[in-house]
């Protein structure tokens, strides 16, 4: 799966699922539990996320970096 599209009222995150996987494995994200799609709500995706970014020190931290406008999201495809 190269990428993921979380529909959010905040506007659209996507994941690009293939290179974290690649880069850190499935455990990092979806802990003990079996890979596959599983509901995360919004407190534990912004601790998960932001935090890895932030202790990286690399991707996006901000909002608007990751949450776009449809019209936006779409630009890059």
């Amino acid at each position: 799966m190269e990428s993921i599209v979380i529909d959010n009222k905040n506007g659209q995150v996507i994941l690009p699922h293939k290179k974290h996987a690649e880069a850190y494995g499935c455990v990092v994200c979806h802990g003990d539990k079996k890979p596959g799609p599983h509901k995360l709500g919004k407190d534990a995706a912004h601790a998960l996320c932001q935090g890895c970014h932030k202790e990286k020190k690399a991707g996006p931290t901000g909002c608007t970096q990751c949450h776009q406008k449809k019209a936006k999201a779409l630009e890059g495809c």
